[in-house]
C-alpha cells in the first residue's frame, strides 16, 4: 500500500496487528542483529499506512548504502525528516528509562540516536551511562554505545554488563589520559571482541594496537588522537594487520597516528577497504607513492588524505594512479599544493569515476583559479570543495568563466575573501549554472554582494545556501531570500541583518525551507513563523542570542514538523524553557547557557 506523504500518521495499529507488532519489537530488542523481525515489522506497518514503516524501510536502505553513493544524501534527508516528526513517539520506551528523556546538560545533545529504524545508540559520560545500559537494553535494541570521557574503569564495567555481549559498535569520545593503563588494557579485548565498529577519539598509543589485536571481525575502525598520545605508529598498525583483526575492514580512519610512509605500505594488506581516511600524518610524497602503487586498494571508493604533507608530487601520484580508478570521492585538503603546481596535477588526472573532489586549504589563490577555469579534466564532478584558497575577487572572476564543470551541483567557496565584485562575476558566468547547493560562508559579500547574487539566474533553483559570517545587511539578505523560492536549507548566522532571515521566511520567502539556522529572532517574527508556508516543512530551527518568552516558545512548539530546535546563548523565561522541554525533550539542543534550560520534565 502506497503511503500518502503529504501528512504524517503513526501509531495506527490496533487489535491483532498491534499484538504482532509488540511481539516483533520485543524480538528486535532481544536480538538487535537479526534483520528478519525488522523486515516483518516494516511490512506490517507499511500495509497499515503507518509512516514508521516507511522510516524503517528508508533507514535500512541507508544502512546498506555506501556513504560515497549519490543516493546517500537523499536517504539521509528523508530519514531525518521522518525522525523529526516521529522520533519522540518511537522512543517512548527508552525515554521512560531514567536519564534518556532530556538532552545532555553540558553540550545539549540528545542521549540516543536512531540506526536502522530504531534507537540503537545511547551516549553519555561513562561513569553515568554504563550502570544504566542493562535497563536501556531492556527497553530498546541498544547495540551501540558512545562513552564520553571514558576511563579504564568504564571499560571494565562495560565488559561486565550483559549489554556488552550484544554490542556491534563502541565509540569512545575524549578518552581520558591514562585510560590505557593496567586493568583497562585487559578489559579492552573483552569489549571489542564482538564489535563490528570501533571509534576512539582521545589518547592513543602503541599499547592500544596490542590490545585491539584480539578484535574479531571489525568492519569499521577510527583512531583519532587528540594530541596527548603518540598514536599507534607503523609498528602498531603492522601488529593490527598481522593479527587478522582488520582483514574484513570496510572503513578505516587514522588521525594523528604517526604511521608515516612505512605505515601506508602496510595498507595494501586491507583488500576489503571501501573508505580510507588518513589525516594529520606526515605521509609526504613517499607515502602518496606507496598508496598509488597499492593495487589491493582498488576497492576503495572514498579516499581522504587531509593534512598529510603530500605536496604537488604526492597529489599528482594519487590522481594518476590506476589503483584508484574506482574512486567516487577524493579529499585532498591541506596538502600544500600551491596554485602554480595545479596544472600538471590536472594534466595527470585519471579518475574516471570521481564525483566529489576536495581541494580545501590548498593555497590555490588566483593562479589556481586560472587553472581550474581552463581545465576539462573535471567535467564529471558533481561536488567541489574549494574552501580557504584565498581566491579574492580576481580568482572568483576567473572561476566564473569556467565551462569545464557541466555536472557541478554542489560548490563550497567558504573562506576565500570574495567580495561583491567577485560575487557579481560568479552570478553572471557559466561556472555555477547548475549548482543547487552553495556555500559562501566567511567571505566578504556585504549588502552589495547579496544584491549581486540575487540577480543570479540559478538562485530560484538553489536548494541549499550558506551565508554565515559575511556581514551582509538587511537589504542584501532580503533581495536574496525573496528570489530563493526552492531553498530547503539556509545557514545565515553572524551577519548584520539581525532579524531579517526569520522575518523574510515568516513573510512567505523560502516556502519549502526544512533547515533554518540564523541569528536573532523576536516574538513577532516567531509568532508569524508559526503560520507561514515554511511552517509546514521546517524540521530544524537554530537561533542565537534571542530572548524567548512563553508566547514565542509556544509559537516554536506549534511548528508541526519541527523536531530539532537549537538555541545558542538564548535567554528563556522559566515558562518558555519548561514549555520547549516538554515539547521537544531530548531533541532540544542548547549551548552556551544550557543550565538555564535544565531541570524541566520532558515529554511522556
Amino acid at each position: 500500500m502506497a503511503l500518502d506523504l503529504s501528512s504524517f500518521a503513526t501509531d495506527l495499529l490496533d487489535g491483532e496487528r498491534a499484538r504482532a507488532a509488540r511481539e516483533l519489537e520485543a524480538a528486535i530488542t532481544i536480538s538487535p542483529r537479526d534483520p528478519d523481525p525488522r523486515t516483518i515489522l516494516c511490512d506490517l506497518l507499511l500495509e497499515a499506512g503507518d509512516h514508521r514503516g516507511h522510516f524503517i524501510r528508508l533507514a535500512l536502505d541507508l544502512d546498506a548504502t555506501g556513504r560515497w553513493d549519490a543516493r546517500c544524501r537523499d536517504l539521509e534527508r528523508e530519514v531525518g525528516g521522518l525522525e523529526a516528526r516521529g522520533g519522540l513517539a518511537w522512543s517512548r520506551a527508552l525515554r521512560a528509562v531514567g536519564g534518556f528523556n532530556a538532552p545532555d546538560p553540558e553540550d545539549g545533545r540528545a542521549p540516543f540516536a536512531y540506526h536502522r529504524g530504531f534507537v540503537e545508540l545511547v551516549r553519555g559520560l561513562g561513569r553515568e551511562l554504563v550502570p544504566r545500559l542493562d535497563a536501556a537494553a531492556a527497553a530498546a535494541p541498544i547495540c551501540r554505545v558512545r562513552l564520553e570521557q571514558a576511563t579504564g574503569a568504564d571499560l571494565e564495567a562495560l565488559a561486565a554488563t550483559r549489554t556488552g555481549l550484544s554490542l556491534v559498535e563502541l565509540q569512545l569520545e575524549r578518552a581520558a589520559r591514562g585510560w590505557l593503563e593496567g586493568a583497562s588494557l585487559a578489559a579492552l579485548p573483552r569489549v571489542v571482541a564482538p564489535l563490528e565498529s570501533l571509534s576512539i577519539r582521545g589518547q592513543t598509543t602503541a599499547s592500544l594496537a596490542a590490545a585491539l589485536s584480539g578484535a574479531g571481525a571489525l568492519r569499521a575502525l577510527a583512531l583519532e588522537d587528540d594530541g596527548t598520545g603518540e598514536g599507534i605508529g607503523a609498528e602498531g598498525l603492522s601488529r593490527l594487520i598481522s593479527s587478522g583483526a582488520l582483514h574484513h575492514l570496510r572503513r578505516l580512519t587514522l588521525r594523528r597516528q604517526s604511521i608515516g610512509a612505512e605505515g601506508v605500505k602496510l595498507l595494501s594488506g586491507l583488500s576489503c577497504l571501501e573508505e580510507l581516511t588518513l589525516e594529520d600524518d606526515a605521509l609526504g610524497p613517499k607515502g602518496a607513492a606507496a598508496l598509488a602503487a597499492a593495487q589491493a586498494l582498488a576497492s576503495v571508493r572514498a579516499l581522504a588524505l587531509r593534512g598529510c604533507e603530500l605536496g604537488d608530487k604526492g597529489v599528482r601520484a594519487v590522481v594518476a594512479s590506476s589503483s584508484f580508478v574506482g574512486l567516487v570521492r577524493l579529499d585532498l585538503a591541506g596538502n600544500k599544493i600551491n596554485g602554480k603546481k595545479l596544472a600538471p596535477i590536472l594534466d595527470a588526472f585519471a579518475l574516471p569515476a570521481l564525483r566529489h573532489l576536495g581541494l580545501a586549504d590548498s593555497n590555490l589563490k588566483v593562479e589556481g583559479a586560472k587553472t581550474l577555469a581552463s581545465t576539462t579534466a573535471l567535467a564529471r564532478l558533481e561536488s567541489l570543495d574549494l574552501r580557504g584558497n584565498t581566491f579574492k575577487h580576481e580568482g572568483a572572476g576567473l572561476l566564473a568563466k569556467a565551462e569545464g564543470f557541466p555536472a557541478l551541483v554542489e560548490l563550497e567557496l567558504a573562506g576565500n575573501t570574495i567580495d561583491a565584485v567577485g560575487l557579481r562575476a560568479l552570478a553572471e558566468g557559466p561556472f555555477m549554472a547548475r549548482v543547487r547547493a552553495l556555500s559562501l560562508a566567511q567571505n566578504k559579500c556585504g549588502t552589495e554582494g547579496g544584491k549581486a547574487l540575487s540577480r543570479w539566474p540559478g538562485l530560484s533553483a538553489l536548494t541549499s545556501l550558506s551565508l554565515s559570517y559575511n556581514w551582509m545587511g538587511v537589504l542584501g539578505a532580503r533581495a536574496l531570500l525573496e528570489r530563493a523560492g526552492s531553498l530547503q536549507v539556509l545557514h545565515a548566522g553572524e551577519n548584520n541583518y539581525g532579524l531579517e532571515p526569520v522575518r523574510a521566511v515568516a513573510a512567505g520567502a523560502c516556502p519549502r525551507l526544512r533547515v533554518l539556522r540564523c541569528g536573532e529572532a523576536d516574538e513577532a517574527s516567531l509568532l508569524a513563523l508559526a503560520t507561514c508556508p515554511a511552517s509546514r516543512t521546517l524540521e530544524e530551527l537554530a537561533l542565537g542570542g534571542s530572548a524567548i518568552d512563553e508566547r514565542s516558545a509556544a509559537a516554536i512548539a506549534a511548528l508541526p514538523v519541527l523536531g530539532r530546535p537549537s538555541f545558542s546563548f538564548c535567554r528563556p523565561s522559566p515558562a518558555a524553557a519548561a514549555l520547549l522541554a516538554r515539547r521537544f525533550g531530548p531533541y532540544l539542543r542548547t549551548w552556551g547557557n544550557s543550565r538555564e534550560w535544565a531541570g524541566h520534565p520532558g515529554p511522556p
